[in-house]
């Protein structure tokens, strides 16, 4: 979209604090979430849109909304509080993109040209981390032990079943300190809350755990490391993104939608029930080890 629109200063407002990690590094101009402009006030249909909303938005020559399609209420809301442009994506998969197992980002592509805005989705993007060997220090220090490459495991995700079996991240964890990375678990609240400390007690068998709250210093600290494994989520997008050699692993989410877009990124599959972990793992490691 910069591209498309002549290098623009960008703001962005969203749920997730990695805004603000992308602000920080250079990626955006501004960020805010969306409790802060008062944005949840566009989901009514009728009351009023208090003032410092429409004073934040009215700010800007143009407006991307993520946050539904053109028919949604938050779009009406918004061209209603807003007399420029307003561009609305939705950013859920169409059945057309599901049935044709395109990537979601070339969805959001084919809508913005809907509004006249000659977009492209290049193959691979990957973000500039200027300070990428601070960011690898102060990971080393977290782990606390060893000099090899280091690789994060991050074994959560958005729901169970995008979850690959923990058993099979185990024997992938000790398989690769066998090979002389230096391997760490990395987890947040989302895995505490769901499987309490007998979880994390659980990973420290087979490798240091660093438990983050922040999802800020989470992507610090993924930015940092030589390679990154994890599921169908967030902070996996963030290590493609980053550069840092990926392993994505997908289960029930179709890869060709929600696949990471970086350029040291491959995609695997859960092992197969008849599989032997063994094998699978021998198949990741051959890739992280390329």
């Amino acid at each position: 979209m910069k591209k498309a629109w002549g290098n623009p200063r960008v703001t962005v407002a969203a749920r997730s604090s990695i805004v603000q990690w992308a602000k920080r590094h250079g990626f955006i101009d501004e960020a805010w979430s969306l409790e802060e402009i008062g944005a949840h006030h566009l989901y009514n249909a009728s009351g009023d849109v208090p003032e410092r909303t429409i004073e934040f938005l009215c700010g800007f020559e143009r407006i991307v909304s993520f946050l539904g399609g053109p028919s949604e209420v938050v779009s009406g809301r918004l061209a209603e509080v807003f007399r420029r442009e307003v561009v609305a994506v939705d950013p859920r998969p169409s059945q057309s993109t599901q049935a044709t197992a395109q990537h979601i980002v070339q969805q959001w592509a084919d809508q913005l040209r809907g509004y006249g805005m000659a977009v492209d989705v290049p193959a691979s993007v990957q973000l500039e981390i200027r300070d990428r060997r601070v960011l690898r220090d102060r990971l080393r220090s977290r782990i606390g032990v060893g000099t090899g490459r280091i690789v994060l495991c991050h074994p959560g995700s958005g729901g169970l079943a995008k979850c690959c079996p923990s058993d099979a991240l185990e024997g992938l964890v000790a398989a690769l300190k066998e090979r002389g990375w230096l391997a760490a678990w990395m987890i947040g609240p989302d895995e505490m809350e769901r499987f309490g400390a007998d979880y994390a007690r659980r990973l420290e068998r087979t490798a240091p755990v660093i438990y983050e709250e922040s999802v800020e210093n989470a992507a610090d600290l993924v930015a940092g490391a030589d390679a990154f494994i994890g599921h169908d989520a967030g902070m996996t997008h963030v290590a493609a993104l980053a550069g840092v050699r990926t392993i994505a692993l997908f289960g029930p989410t179709d890869p060709a939608v929600w696949r990471p877009l970086g350029p040291k990124c491959c995609v695997m599959n859960f092992p197969e029930t008849t599989q032997p972990t063994d094998d699978w793992v021998r198949g990741v490691v051959s890739h992280i080890d390329t």
